[in-house]
């Protein structure tokens, strides 16, 4: 195992369940460095984790949960994919968000990555603290119509514990793009083409429980005296 790895692996200890935990694994240091300083431009504040192969990669995943991993698909000789696997084979990773950054920008590439469970596609090029955010929405409303769909609860409470720690995680800006996003989705339960109706009626419900949480977060409340309720 790089060095590198082995430092984030074992030596940062976890963190209260309050804080979001993001891995990003990247071969390249200096592209590192640039998505994590765009994460938190974009108004997410995390404890980060590095890791820059495979064997990192594990070597992290074994370490402790996290809430979103960033994967570079080309790892030298390895990619995404592989790197998708490994984390989707984990039990205890169940309902981390993938979202993959990458150089090349193909069809097949963004088709095989959402197929293996990504949540989003990053282009290299194009992000920037808007986009990443901008993904961050699009990440968790997909995981809140994927959680209509599962049968069990344990998809749902995975994401309510996400959107606590996100809670404290976000800058007002970002939260109000998750409330906006919430209030979108529940126009979306309102119509009968969207989903099955047993499927609908666990979405709204669950999507009226998250927008309960975010209307008792005082700072959610104070910003709609400006924005509007929710």
């Amino acid at each position: 195992m790089s060095d590198e790895g082995r430092r984030s692996a074992e030596l940062t200890p976890d963190i209260p369940g309050t804080a979001l935990v993001v891995l990003v694994l990247e071969d390249d240091e200096t592209d590192r460095r640039r998505l994590i300083k765009f994460i938190n431009r974009a108004g997410l504040q995390a404890d980060f984790h590095e890791a820059q192969d495979l064997e990192g990669l594990a070597a992290n995943l074994s370490a402790r949960r996290f809430d979103l991993i960033y994967v570079d698909y080309h790892l030298g000789l390895a990619t995404g994919r592989e790197a998708l696997d490994l984390i989707f084979a984990r039990p205890d990773q169940e309902g981390a968000i993938a979202i993959m950054v990458t150089s090349v920008e193909t069809p097949e590439i963004m088709a095989a990555t959402i197929r293996a469970g990504c949540a989003d596609y990053l282009v290299k090029d194009r992000i920037r603290p808007e986009s990443l955010g901008q993904s961050l929405i699009n990440s968790l409303e997909r995981q809140l119509l994927l959680s209509s769909l599962d049968c069990g609860e344990r998809r749902r409470d995975r994401l309510r514990q996400l959107v606590r720690r996100l809670d404290t995680a976000m800058s007002p800006p970002l939260r109000l793009m998750t409330c906006a996003m919430l209030r979108r989705t529940l126009k979306l339960c309102s119509d009968p083409e969207v989903a099955v109706t047993g499927a609908r009626a666990v979405l709204e419900s669950f999507c009226l429980e998250l927008v309960a949480f975010f209307e008792r977060a005082s700072v959610v409340t104070g910003l709609q005296n400006e924005e509007g309720a929710i």
